[in-house]
Formats: C-alpha cells, structure tokens, sequence
C-alpha cells in the first residue's frame, strides 16, 4: 500500500510537473504570438513608409521633369528672343548706314547747289 501511494504520490507530481510544464509552453507560444503580431505591426508600418517614400519620389521625379520642362521652354525663349533681336540690330545698323549715305548724298547735293565744290 505505501508502494502504491508513493506510486500515485509520484504520478500525481509527474502529472502536475508536466501540468506545469505544458502551461509554460502555452505561456511562451502566447509570448511568441505576440512577438510575431508586434513584428508584424512593424513590418506594416515600414511597407507603408516605403509606399509613402516611393510616392514622395515619383512626386518629386514628376517635378523635376516639369521644372527641367519649364526650362527647355525658357531656353528656347530665351535663344528665339536673342534671335530676333541680333535680327533687329542689323536691320537698324543697315538702316542706319542707309540714313547715313542719304545724308551724306543730300549734303553733297546741298554743297553742289551752294556752288562749293571742295
């Protein structure tokens, strides 16, 4: 009889034991799911970072090429102005230098009229 009560006296330890050990384990997988959830969270929140940086770069690349757009444009405006107005520099030099020999014939035709031949 003591046999069987220090049997069931060790059974009843062994199964508390492992009682005891099967809670632990539910304690860690618990602790462990809420790591994983926890990393998951992080995970998220760095993919949705990441979302948000490729959307501030694809903003940014769409406004540099507006900006490079808008200063091709100025360029050509500024070579176009620049043409027209080398344009217009010689066509006033000619026109100028047209004014200068009517000047120069009137007066020799004025110096003819006055009789001055020098």
């Amino acid at each position: 009889a003591e046999k069987l009560q220090a049997a069931m006296d060790g059974s009843v330890a062994a199964a508390d034991a492992a009682a005891a050990q099967h809670k632990a384990l539910w304690a860690d997988i618990a602790a462990l799911k809420a790591d994983m959830a926890e990393e998951n969270l992080k995970r998220a929140a760095a993919e949705e970072a990441c979302v948000a940086l490729r959307v501030d770069v694809q903003r940014a690349e769409e406004q540099t090429a507006a900006l490079l757009d808008v200063a091709q444009a100025a360029k050509e405006e500024h070579a176009a102005e620049t043409a027209r107005l080398a344009e217009e520099a010689e066509a006033t030099a000619e026109a100028h230098a047209a004014a200068l020999e009517l000047l120069r014939v009137a007066h020799a035709a004025n110096m003819l009229q006055a009789g001055d031949t020098t």
